[in-house]
C-alpha cells in the first residue's frame, strides 16, 4: 500500500516516458521507453499521444512499455506509422470539419 501511494506521487501519478532514440533504426523515427514502476500506460491516451507526436515529429513514433493486464507481464511496443493520418487533396476538400492543425506534404 505504501509503495503504491508513493508511486502515485512520483511525477504526479503520470507515467515516466524517456526518449531512447530520436533516429531509431537510422530512419529518423522516435523511440520512447515507459519506465514502468507500477503505473501502467492508459492505452487510449497513449495512442492519442502517439498521434500527436507523429503530427509534430512527421515520422513514425514507437513506445516500449510493459503490459501488466496479461497473465504474464511482458514488454510490448505501441507503434503508429502515421499513414492513417494522411489524406489526399480530394479527400481534404470533402472533409466535413477542418482539423485543428494541418501539415501539407509535397
Amino acid at each position: 500500500m505504501k509503495s503504491a501511494l508513493l508511486n502515485s506521487l512520483t511525477n504526479f501519478g503520470n507515467p515516466i516516458i524517456e526518449v531512447m532514440d530520436a533516429n531509431y533504426e537510422n530512419r529518423g523515427e522516435l523511440y520512447l521507453y515507459h519506465d514502468w514502476s507500477g503505473t501502467d500506460v492508459e492505452w487510449d491516451a497513449a495512442m492519442q499521444t502517439l498521434k500527436g507526436l507523429y503530427t509534430m515529429w512527421k515520422r513514425p513514433v514507437h513506445i516500449e512499455t510493459r503490459d501488466s493486464n496479461t497473465s504474464k507481464s511482458k514488454f510490448v511496443a505501441l507503434d503508429i506509422a502515421g499513414e492513417e493520418l494522411l489524406t489526399t487533396s480530394t479527400e481534404f476538400l470533402e472533409l466535413e470539419f477542418l482539423p485543428e492543425r494541418i501539415a501539407f506534404v509535397g
